[in-house]
């Protein structure tokens, strides 16, 4: 009997070795892992994040730790899983190789810029490992070819530098310290993200920060910095076609276009704790699609200025805006949908007289989650579907879900082509609705409180057909 335990005990010894030996071997078998960077996509409040960078596994899965259950899974898998039924469930864990295309899933403030090559920057000296060199294209060749840099000014810093393709460095933290010079982002193709932080710009010229329209495309984010300028004709961040944008925890004083002017697309920017005075605009934005603002205050003969190219998204959230305009859009006659919405508490204050808070262009949706801000003083709004207000009835009829009623709270002629084709109601009120010249309005489904009668322009018609219009079915309205 004890010699069975005995063997046992051996068996079982030889064992736990061999699992040491084997954890060993998967942890030295994953080795380096290439991880891509691409847009991020939220699921189950998880953030699906991918980083262009050469890292070490093990220090990889101990970072990922810290922000609280991030794990690693081959990019297959997850797609796979993605793609199937949009929520990542539990994935098997898989030996990664080396090289191999990997997705990280984990919190979204994971930074792993942290784990990149520094290079620092001291009184004309650039220093990387411990050696110095007189030029920044010198201390960059030295750096291991796998590995992104970060550049830290230790002092002041005055020479122009541009991020090319080539150059790999992906964060630039200035450490509070003065930079007089302009950093253009010039790359080519996708390139994972670049951070700006900790950069007291003073400019001397007419930008801070300018990514050109073309090449580099994935994520910019600019943190805790501050832009001093030299006033008209000015942009302190000039940057465009580009998937993300984020700017936060930034000030900005004297310049002629603001804090940001984006002359191509942002598909997505964030802008959060921004301060924005003494400059002729706040923001001003040509061409995008989603935009968030959250506390970001400003005083600025113009406020927020966006141009409506195309259809776009903004959502304000506790802002405050002094301005003769403090929410104009310039009208581009694109004729494409665009929506506003405010949530929290905003304050938005005209110094114009009579001016409003908002200036709308066409086909405008205001959402108002915010009790603060009084639709009555929006110029042009005729439709109200519960909180979301509309300048047009083509558009809140459009946007209406089955089951919504749709008020009418002003005078509104049809000037388009209209087929009201699900199971609505439109309450007229006492105001007049009318079908003009270019406009035509047939109803195919649901329910309306008013007969139409009179209210056609010269030829035009209002046609029902299983919908019900003042209590009529199947009719023809034209002008006797």
């Amino acid at each position: 009997m004890q010699k069975k335990k005995g063997i046992s005990l051996i068996v079982l010894v030889i064992t736990i070795i061999v699992m040491i030996i084997l954890a060993a071997a998967v942890v030295i078998s994953l080795g380096n892992v290439r991880i891509i960077d691409k847009a991020s996509e939220v699921v189950d409040k998880n953030r699906v994040i991918t980083i262009k960078d050469r890292v070490n596994v093990a220090i990889l899965e101990n970072k990922l730790a810290e922000y609280k259950g991030g794990t690693v899974h081959k990019k297959s898998d997850v797609v796979a899983e993605l793609l199937e039924d949009g929520v990542i469930t539990e994935t098997e864990a898989e030996t990664l190789k080396n090289g191999e295309d990997v997705l990280i899933i984990g919190n979204d403030s994971i930074d792993f810029s942290e784990l990149n090559a520094i290079v620092t920057f001291n009184n004309g000296e650039y220093e990387y490992n411990g050696v110095k060199y007189s030029t920044l294209t010198g201390a960059i060749n030295a750096v291991e070819i796998d590995n992104n840099i970060t550049l830290v000014f230790t002092t002041n810093y005055e020479e122009n530098m541009t991020i090319a393709n080539n150059s790999r460095i992906t964060k630039i933290d200035g450490k509070g310290n003065t930079y007089t010079g302009t950093i253009t982002i010039n790359g080519g193709g996708n390139q994972g993200t670049i951070a700006i932080k900790n950069m007291n710009f003073v400019s001397t010229g007419t930008h801070c920060i300018y990514k050109s329209k073309t090449g580099f495309k994935d994520k910019i984010i600019i943190d805790t910095c501050n832009f001093n300028g030299v006033g008209a004709n000015s942009y302190a961040v000039n940057i465009g076609n580009i998937d993300n944008l984020v700017i936060r925890n930034c000030t900005a004083t004297n310049w002629g276009y603001g804090l940001l002017y984006a002359p191509s697309t942002i598909v997505h920017l964030t802008a959060e704790n921004i301060t924005v005075t003494e400059s002729d605009y706040g923001i001003h934005i040509v061409y995008f699609a989603d935009c968030t603002f959250k506390s970001v205050m400003l005083d600025t003969v113009y406020g927020f200025v966006f141009s409506n190219w195309g259809s776009w998204n903004v959502t304000f959230e506790d802002c405050s805006v002094k301005s003769q305009k403090p929410v104009y859009i310039w009208e581009r006659n694109a004729n494409k949908y665009c929506s506003l919405t405010f949530n929290g508490k905003n304050n938005l204050l005209s110094t114009q007289d009579g001016g409003g808070w908002v200036e709308l262009g066409k086909y405008f949706k205001v959402v108002l989650n915010d009790s603060g801000l009084d639709a009555s003083t929006i110029n042009g709004i005729v439709v109200k579907n519960n909180n979301a207000y509309y300048n047009q009835f083509e558009y809140a009829i459009t946007d209406a879900a089955e089951g919504n009623t749709i008020n009418i709270i002003a005078d509104t002629e049809v000037t388009t082509s209209i087929t009201i084709d699900k199971n609505i109601t439109v309450l007229k009120g006492d105001n007049t609705f009318a079908v003009g010249t270019n406009g035509s309005f047939t109803v195919t489904a649901g329910t309306y409180d008013w007969d139409v009668t009179g209210h056609c322009a010269e030829g035009k018609s209002v046609s029902i057909s299983d919908g019900v219009i003042n209590g009529v079915t199947t009719r023809l309205y034209t002008v006797e």
